[in-house]
């Protein structure tokens, strides 16, 4: 996902509702959608060094389409 073809960055959204998904690590942040399809949100920093973000008004989700599905 850090290293993307660019024709595979769909658009940066702002966070608004994400949906958690319980029993998952927790740098899955949920599911949200966008443009009426479903995708997950990952904190990356959080996957990689374990340091989960904090989310606030001024945060935005990359979304990654990544061979048709999102990311």
């Amino acid at each position: 996902v850090l290293m993307a073809p660019l024709h595979e960055f769909v658009g940066i959204v702002p966070v608004t509702h994400i949906s958690p998904i319980p029993g998952v690590k927790p740098w899955l942040l949920g599911v949200a959608s966008y443009r009426a399809d479903i995708f997950p949100v990952t904190d990356i920093d959080g996957m990689l060094s374990g340091r989960l973000c904090t989310l606030t008004h001024d945060s935005r989700i990359l979304i990654v389409s990544l061979q048709d599905e999102y990311s």
